[in-house]
């Protein structure tokens, strides 16, 4: 289970030579980021004023995992998935 994601960890990433997409998660993200040398710094400072929402996006993603893992794991509880009539979710 991934844990939530911290702004000021992704600022730390940022500061140590543009490593915060790892951070989050973005690896494809991140080698773009580093083989346009930050968008020849470019990216690399708007990533500043960023930074919040590269990190709540991040925490949203993890968020609909774990909400989808939940799910999954009641719906197999509830019998579901093994075909139990008396189950509320069975298909008729």
């Amino acid at each position: 289970m991934q844990r939530k994601k911290s702004v000021a960890l992704g600022y730390l990433g940022w500061m140590m030579g543009g490593m915060h997409y790892i951070y989050v998660g973005s690896w494809i993200k991140q080698l773009f980021f580093w083989g346009t040398l930050g968008g020849l710094l470019m990216w690399w400072m708007l990533d500043v004023f960023l930074m919040f929402m590269i990190v709540a996006k991040a925490n949203q993603k993890i968020a609909f995992t774990l909400i989808q893992e939940l799910y999954e794991e009641e719906y197999q509880k509830s019998g579901a998935a093994t075909g139990d009539e008396s189950s509320p979710h069975a298909q008729v």
